[in-house]
Protein backbone atom coordinates (compact mmCIF):
# COMPACT_ATOMS: atom_id res chain seq x y z
CA UNK A 1 0.00 0.00 0.00
CA UNK A 2 2.82 2.54 0.32
CA UNK A 3 4.50 4.11 -2.17
CA UNK A 4 7.55 1.41 -1.51
CA UNK A 5 7.90 -2.45 -1.60
CA UNK A 6 10.22 -5.13 -0.80
CA UNK A 7 9.95 -8.87 -1.66
CA UNK A 8 13.00 -11.28 -0.69
CA UNK A 9 13.82 -14.86 -1.30
CA UNK A 10 15.68 -17.21 -3.33
CA UNK A 11 15.75 -16.63 -7.31
CA UNK A 12 15.37 -20.08 -9.15
CA UNK A 13 19.00 -20.50 -11.74
CA UNK A 14 18.52 -21.80 -14.73
CA UNK A 15 19.84 -25.82 -15.19
CA UNK A 16 23.69 -25.81 -16.42
CA UNK A 17 24.72 -22.88 -15.94
CA UNK A 18 28.67 -22.90 -17.00
CA UNK A 19 27.43 -26.28 -19.32
CA UNK A 20 27.94 -27.38 -22.75
CA UNK A 21 24.64 -25.76 -24.47
CA UNK A 22 23.62 -23.94 -21.37
CA UNK A 23 23.64 -20.08 -19.68
CA UNK A 24 26.99 -19.45 -19.60
CA UNK A 25 28.93 -19.16 -16.18
CA UNK A 26 28.37 -15.35 -16.09
CA UNK A 27 24.85 -15.40 -16.84
CA UNK A 28 22.35 -12.98 -14.81
CA UNK A 29 20.18 -15.17 -13.43
CA UNK A 30 17.47 -14.20 -15.60
CA UNK A 31 17.54 -16.44 -18.56
CA UNK A 32 15.21 -19.11 -19.46
CA UNK A 33 15.30 -22.76 -18.39
CA UNK A 34 14.35 -25.20 -15.66
CA UNK A 35 16.46 -24.89 -12.24
CA UNK A 36 16.77 -29.01 -11.03
CA UNK A 37 18.68 -27.99 -8.51
CA UNK A 38 16.72 -25.52 -6.40
CA UNK A 39 14.76 -27.17 -3.34
CA UNK A 40 11.43 -28.52 -3.76
CA UNK A 41 11.52 -29.03 -7.91
CA UNK A 42 9.87 -32.02 -8.48
CA UNK A 43 12.21 -32.93 -11.17
CA UNK A 44 15.21 -32.79 -8.75
CA UNK A 45 13.47 -35.46 -6.48
CA UNK A 46 12.14 -37.50 -9.40
CA UNK A 47 15.69 -37.71 -10.50
CA UNK A 48 16.60 -38.68 -7.04
CA UNK A 49 14.04 -41.26 -6.17
CA UNK A 50 14.51 -42.88 -9.59
CA UNK A 51 18.77 -43.00 -8.75
CA UNK A 52 18.30 -44.41 -5.82
CA UNK A 53 15.84 -47.69 -7.30
CA UNK A 54 18.43 -47.65 -9.59
CA UNK A 55 21.22 -48.38 -7.15
CA UNK A 56 23.30 -45.51 -7.45
CA UNK A 57 26.10 -46.22 -4.42
CA UNK A 58 26.90 -42.36 -5.21
CA UNK A 59 23.47 -40.61 -5.33
CA UNK A 60 24.86 -39.35 -1.81
CA UNK A 61 27.16 -37.33 -3.25
CA UNK A 62 26.89 -34.07 -5.64
CA UNK A 63 27.77 -34.07 -9.57
CA UNK A 64 31.33 -32.13 -9.47
CA UNK A 65 30.16 -31.32 -12.85
CA UNK A 66 27.27 -28.97 -11.58
CA UNK A 67 28.02 -25.45 -9.97
CA UNK A 68 28.37 -25.27 -6.54
CA UNK A 69 25.31 -23.07 -6.36
CA UNK A 70 22.28 -25.47 -4.49
CA UNK A 71 20.18 -22.84 -3.07
CA UNK A 72 19.33 -20.56 -5.77
CA UNK A 73 20.47 -16.63 -5.52
CA UNK A 74 19.28 -14.36 -2.47
CA UNK A 75 17.39 -11.84 -4.20
CA UNK A 76 15.43 -8.63 -3.34
CA UNK A 77 13.20 -6.81 -5.59
CA UNK A 78 12.50 -3.07 -4.97
CA UNK A 79 9.00 -1.57 -6.63
CA UNK A 80 7.91 2.01 -6.62
CA UNK A 81 5.04 2.61 -7.45
CA UNK A 82 5.54 6.54 -8.67
CA UNK A 83 7.93 6.63 -10.27
CA UNK A 84 6.99 3.05 -11.87
CA UNK A 85 10.83 1.31 -10.95
CA UNK A 86 11.27 -2.62 -10.43
CA UNK A 87 14.73 -2.84 -8.97
CA UNK A 88 16.37 -6.29 -8.69
CA UNK A 89 19.47 -6.82 -6.04
CA UNK A 90 21.10 -10.05 -5.57
CA UNK A 91 22.49 -10.28 -2.03
CA UNK A 92 25.76 -11.44 -0.85
CA UNK A 93 28.08 -12.20 1.65
CA UNK A 94 30.74 -10.38 1.86
CA UNK A 95 33.10 -10.62 4.78
CA UNK A 96 30.91 -11.97 6.60
CA UNK A 97 28.18 -9.48 6.24
CA UNK A 98 25.05 -8.77 3.85
CA UNK A 99 25.72 -6.55 0.50
CA UNK A 100 23.65 -6.00 -1.99
CA UNK A 101 24.38 -5.96 -6.10
CA UNK A 102 22.45 -4.23 -8.34
CA UNK A 103 21.58 -6.63 -11.20
CA UNK A 104 18.40 -5.42 -12.85
CA UNK A 105 16.21 -2.07 -13.30
CA UNK A 106 13.51 -1.57 -15.56
CA UNK A 107 13.96 2.18 -16.29
CA UNK A 108 17.32 3.54 -17.22
CA UNK A 109 16.00 7.24 -16.51
CA UNK A 110 14.93 6.39 -12.53
CA UNK A 111 17.83 3.96 -12.05
CA UNK A 112 20.61 5.54 -9.93
CA UNK A 113 23.17 3.31 -11.72
CA UNK A 114 24.05 3.16 -15.32
CA UNK A 115 22.33 0.13 -16.65
CA UNK A 116 22.05 -1.27 -20.40
CA UNK A 117 18.94 -2.01 -22.83
CA UNK A 118 18.27 -4.72 -21.33
CA UNK A 119 18.30 -3.28 -18.04
CA UNK A 120 21.79 -4.98 -16.19
CA UNK A 121 24.44 -2.72 -15.10
CA UNK A 122 26.59 -1.43 -17.51
CA UNK A 123 29.87 -2.40 -16.64
CA UNK A 124 33.48 -0.59 -17.50
CA UNK A 125 35.08 -3.61 -16.29
CA UNK A 126 33.75 -7.02 -18.24
CA UNK A 127 35.38 -9.24 -15.29
CA UNK A 128 32.78 -7.98 -13.03
CA UNK A 129 30.09 -9.16 -14.83
CA UNK A 130 31.15 -12.49 -12.99
CA UNK A 131 31.15 -11.26 -9.81
CA UNK A 132 27.32 -10.18 -10.16
CA UNK A 133 26.68 -13.28 -12.06
CA UNK A 134 23.89 -16.27 -10.60
CA UNK A 135 26.74 -18.66 -10.53
CA UNK A 136 28.85 -16.59 -8.18
CA UNK A 137 26.09 -15.03 -6.26
CA UNK A 138 24.10 -18.08 -5.84
CA UNK A 139 26.95 -20.42 -4.52
CA UNK A 140 29.89 -20.12 -1.18
CA UNK A 141 32.56 -18.37 -2.09
CA UNK A 142 35.68 -16.48 -0.76
CA UNK A 143 35.92 -12.58 -0.18
CA UNK A 144 38.62 -10.15 0.29
CA UNK A 145 37.81 -7.88 3.34
CA UNK A 146 40.58 -4.46 2.75
CA UNK A 147 41.12 -2.64 6.05
CA UNK A 148 43.18 0.98 7.15
CA UNK A 149 43.79 3.01 10.35
CA UNK A 150 44.74 5.79 9.03
CA UNK A 151 44.65 7.78 11.99
CA UNK A 152 43.15 7.79 15.74
CA UNK A 153 40.39 9.92 15.28
CA UNK A 154 39.00 8.12 12.13
CA UNK A 155 39.47 5.01 13.28
CA UNK A 156 39.90 1.75 11.11
CA UNK A 157 37.60 1.88 8.23
CA UNK A 158 36.95 -1.16 5.38
CA UNK A 159 36.67 -0.71 1.70
CA UNK A 160 33.21 -1.32 0.37
CA UNK A 161 33.63 -2.04 -3.45
CA UNK A 162 31.37 -0.17 -5.46
CA UNK A 163 29.35 -2.66 -6.69
CA UNK A 164 27.53 -2.81 -3.25
CA UNK A 165 26.71 0.74 -3.67
CA UNK A 166 25.24 0.72 -7.13
CA UNK A 167 21.69 1.37 -7.05
CA UNK A 168 21.94 3.32 -3.64
CA UNK A 169 24.17 6.17 -4.28
CA UNK A 170 23.66 7.89 -7.84
CA UNK A 171 26.28 6.97 -10.51
CA UNK A 172 28.06 9.95 -10.90
CA UNK A 173 29.20 10.07 -7.08
CA UNK A 174 30.30 6.43 -7.13
CA UNK A 175 32.55 7.54 -10.32
CA UNK A 176 34.35 10.15 -8.20
CA UNK A 177 35.02 8.99 -4.88
CA UNK A 178 35.88 5.20 -3.31
CA UNK A 179 34.18 4.55 -0.08
CA UNK A 180 35.49 3.08 2.64
CA UNK A 181 32.92 1.97 5.73
CA UNK A 182 33.80 2.81 9.88
CA UNK A 183 32.56 1.08 12.70
CA UNK A 184 29.39 2.69 13.06
CA UNK A 185 28.53 2.03 9.70
CA UNK A 186 28.57 5.42 8.28
CA UNK A 187 30.46 5.81 5.02
CA UNK A 188 33.16 8.29 4.01
CA UNK A 189 34.19 8.79 0.25
CA UNK A 190 38.13 9.80 -0.77
CA UNK A 191 38.23 11.33 -4.01
CA UNK A 192 39.97 9.19 -6.78
CA UNK A 193 42.22 10.72 -9.39
CA UNK A 194 40.25 12.74 -11.96
CA UNK A 195 37.37 13.73 -9.56
CA UNK A 196 35.41 16.53 -10.80
CA UNK A 197 36.06 17.83 -6.93
CA UNK A 198 39.48 16.70 -6.09
CA UNK A 199 39.36 19.05 -2.80
CA UNK A 200 36.37 17.32 -1.78
CA UNK A 201 35.50 14.07 0.61
CA UNK A 202 31.89 12.23 0.94
CA UNK A 203 30.49 11.25 4.72
CA UNK A 204 26.90 9.52 4.45
CA UNK A 205 25.70 8.90 7.40
CA UNK A 206 23.48 6.36 8.00
CA UNK A 207 19.96 6.98 10.22
CA UNK A 208 18.50 3.41 11.43
CA UNK A 209 14.93 3.07 10.94
CA UNK A 210 11.99 1.37 13.06
CA UNK A 211 12.68 -2.46 13.01
CA UNK A 212 16.67 -2.07 12.00
CA UNK A 213 18.45 -3.40 15.00
CA UNK A 214 22.08 -2.53 16.02
CA UNK A 215 24.87 -1.71 14.22
CA UNK A 216 27.72 -4.33 14.65
CA UNK A 217 31.34 -2.99 13.59
CA UNK A 218 31.27 -2.33 9.99
CA UNK A 219 27.40 -2.69 9.42
CA UNK A 220 24.55 -0.35 9.97
CA UNK A 221 23.00 -3.81 10.99
CA UNK A 222 19.36 -5.12 9.85
CA UNK A 223 16.56 -3.32 9.02
CA UNK A 224 15.26 -0.26 7.09
CA UNK A 225 17.82 2.56 6.65
CA UNK A 226 18.17 6.32 4.72
CA UNK A 227 21.87 8.40 4.49
CA UNK A 228 22.34 11.64 4.76
CA UNK A 229 24.93 12.42 2.05
CA UNK A 230 27.16 15.43 2.20
CA UNK A 231 29.99 16.82 0.04
CA UNK A 232 32.09 18.69 2.40
CA UNK A 233 35.31 20.69 0.97
CA UNK A 234 39.37 20.25 2.12
CA UNK A 235 40.99 23.00 3.38
CA UNK A 236 44.17 23.58 1.99
CA UNK A 237 47.07 23.94 4.71
CA UNK A 238 47.58 27.53 4.59
CA UNK A 239 43.65 28.02 5.70
CA UNK A 240 42.70 29.46 9.07
CA UNK A 241 40.95 27.75 11.30
CA UNK A 242 37.60 29.42 10.08
CA UNK A 243 37.88 28.32 6.24
CA UNK A 244 34.81 26.18 5.05
CA UNK A 245 35.28 22.17 5.56
CA UNK A 246 37.47 20.15 7.29
CA UNK A 247 41.28 19.26 7.74
CA UNK A 248 42.25 16.07 4.92
CA UNK A 249 42.62 13.51 7.45
CA UNK A 250 40.70 14.94 9.97
CA UNK A 251 37.38 13.31 11.21
CA UNK A 252 34.18 14.53 9.88
CA UNK A 253 32.30 16.05 12.56
CA UNK A 254 28.69 14.94 13.33
CA UNK A 255 27.01 18.19 12.81
CA UNK A 256 26.90 20.85 10.37
CA UNK A 257 30.09 22.14 9.11
CA UNK A 258 30.78 24.67 7.09
CA UNK A 259 30.50 24.76 3.56
CA UNK A 260 29.00 21.37 3.05
CA UNK A 261 26.18 20.40 0.16
CA UNK A 262 23.72 18.11 1.18
CA UNK A 263 22.82 15.72 -1.49
CA UNK A 264 19.20 15.68 -2.36
CA UNK A 265 17.02 12.36 -2.90
CA UNK A 266 15.64 12.64 -6.41
CA UNK A 267 14.18 9.12 -6.63
CA UNK A 268 12.69 7.93 -3.05
CA UNK A 269 12.11 11.38 -1.05
CA UNK A 270 9.44 12.57 -3.61
CA UNK A 271 7.14 9.84 -2.83
CA UNK A 272 8.67 9.00 0.73
CA UNK A 273 7.89 12.04 1.89
CA UNK A 274 4.31 12.90 0.40
CA UNK A 275 3.05 9.65 1.63
CA UNK A 276 4.07 10.83 4.95
CA UNK A 277 2.38 14.42 4.48
CA UNK A 278 -1.13 12.68 3.51
CA UNK A 279 -1.27 10.63 6.12
CA UNK A 280 -0.18 13.67 8.86
CA UNK A 281 -2.16 16.47 9.93
CA UNK A 282 0.86 18.23 11.36
CA UNK A 283 1.23 22.41 10.77
CA UNK A 284 4.01 21.84 8.09
CA UNK A 285 2.39 18.50 6.19
CA UNK A 286 0.87 20.95 3.38
CA UNK A 287 4.37 22.30 3.36
CA UNK A 288 5.84 19.04 3.13
CA UNK A 289 3.89 17.57 0.79
CA UNK A 290 3.82 20.63 -1.80
CA UNK A 291 7.62 20.62 -1.95
CA UNK A 292 7.46 16.56 -2.43
CA UNK A 293 4.94 17.59 -5.44
CA UNK A 294 7.85 20.05 -7.07
CA UNK A 295 10.76 18.04 -6.02
CA UNK A 296 9.01 15.28 -8.02
CA UNK A 297 8.26 17.69 -11.04
CA UNK A 298 12.11 18.09 -11.37
CA UNK A 299 13.20 14.68 -10.73
CA UNK A 300 10.95 14.30 -14.30
CA UNK A 301 12.43 17.24 -15.98
CA UNK A 302 16.28 15.82 -14.95
CA UNK A 303 15.24 12.13 -15.47
CA UNK A 304 14.33 12.95 -18.82
CA UNK A 305 17.28 14.63 -19.69
CA UNK A 306 19.85 13.06 -18.78
CA UNK A 307 18.88 10.20 -15.78
CA UNK A 308 18.75 10.36 -12.56
CA UNK A 309 22.55 8.12 -12.22
CA UNK A 310 23.88 11.30 -13.40
CA UNK A 311 21.74 14.09 -11.70
CA UNK A 312 22.72 15.66 -8.51
CA UNK A 313 21.17 18.21 -6.68
CA UNK A 314 22.48 19.74 -3.49
CA UNK A 315 21.21 22.27 -0.78
CA UNK A 316 23.39 24.86 1.37
CA UNK A 317 20.98 24.41 3.88
CA UNK A 318 22.82 23.61 7.22
CA UNK A 319 21.66 20.08 7.87
CA UNK A 320 22.46 19.12 10.97
CA UNK A 321 22.72 15.13 10.64
CA UNK A 322 23.51 14.35 14.40
CA UNK A 323 19.89 15.72 14.79
CA UNK A 324 18.38 13.11 12.98
CA UNK A 325 15.51 11.20 14.35
CA UNK A 326 15.08 6.93 14.07
CA UNK A 327 11.36 6.27 14.20
CA UNK A 328 9.20 5.38 11.30
CA UNK A 329 10.98 3.52 9.49
CA UNK A 330 12.72 4.71 5.86
CA UNK A 331 9.82 6.86 6.09
CA UNK A 332 10.15 8.54 9.70
CA UNK A 333 14.33 9.09 8.97
CA UNK A 334 13.37 11.05 5.56
CA UNK A 335 10.91 13.14 7.48
CA UNK A 336 13.33 13.67 10.68
CA UNK A 337 15.88 14.47 7.90
CA UNK A 338 13.87 17.78 6.83
CA UNK A 339 12.52 18.74 10.02
CA UNK A 340 16.34 18.51 11.64
CA UNK A 341 16.98 21.67 10.12
CA UNK A 342 16.57 24.78 12.12
CA UNK A 343 17.34 27.95 9.99
CA UNK A 344 17.08 31.03 11.91
CA UNK A 345 16.92 29.09 14.88
CA UNK A 346 13.36 30.62 15.32
CA UNK A 347 10.16 31.03 13.71
CA UNK A 348 9.75 32.75 10.49
CA UNK A 349 8.64 36.66 10.52
CA UNK A 350 4.64 36.74 10.22
CA UNK A 351 4.48 33.15 11.32
CA UNK A 352 1.32 33.31 14.17
CA UNK A 353 1.73 31.61 17.20
CA UNK A 354 1.98 27.72 17.41
CA UNK A 355 4.11 27.57 14.32
CA UNK A 356 6.95 25.48 14.60
CA UNK A 357 9.94 27.07 15.46
CA UNK A 358 11.70 25.19 11.98
CA UNK A 359 11.52 24.88 8.48
CA UNK A 360 10.58 21.52 6.74
CA UNK A 361 11.40 22.33 3.50
CA UNK A 362 14.55 23.42 1.72
CA UNK A 363 15.48 24.30 -1.35
CA UNK A 364 17.95 22.84 -3.60
CA UNK A 365 21.12 25.61 -4.46
CA UNK A 366 23.06 23.52 -6.66
CA UNK A 367 22.30 21.41 -9.32
CA UNK A 368 25.33 19.13 -11.34
CA UNK A 369 25.05 17.33 -14.24
CA UNK A 370 28.90 16.15 -14.48
CA UNK A 371 28.87 13.70 -17.40
CA UNK A 372 27.27 16.48 -19.57
CA UNK A 373 29.10 19.49 -17.82
CA UNK A 374 26.79 21.28 -16.76
CA UNK A 375 25.96 22.95 -13.34
CA UNK A 376 24.13 25.79 -12.10
CA UNK A 377 22.69 27.73 -9.23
Amino acid sequence: KGPIAHLAGFAKMSAGVGQPGGPPSDAWGFEPGQNERFPGDPTATAKASAAAKDGDKKDDKRDPALPAAQLGALTEVVVLRDPPLVQVYRVESHGRKWRRALVFASSASWCLADVDPDGHPALEDPAERYLLSSTRLGAASSSLVISRHLTEKQGRQQFVPARHLRGLIPAAILKDYAFWQDEKGDLHGDPVPGASHPRSVIHAKLVKGAGADGAGAFSAGVGEHAAVIRRIPLRKEDDDADAPGVRPGAKIPAGHVKGQLTLIDLLYAPAVLGEAASSAASIGAAETKAAAMALRSVARCLAAVEGLAHCLAWTAAPVDASRLGGSGGVIGALASAAKALNIGGGAPAGDTEGAPAHRSVVGIDRIELPRLGISFA
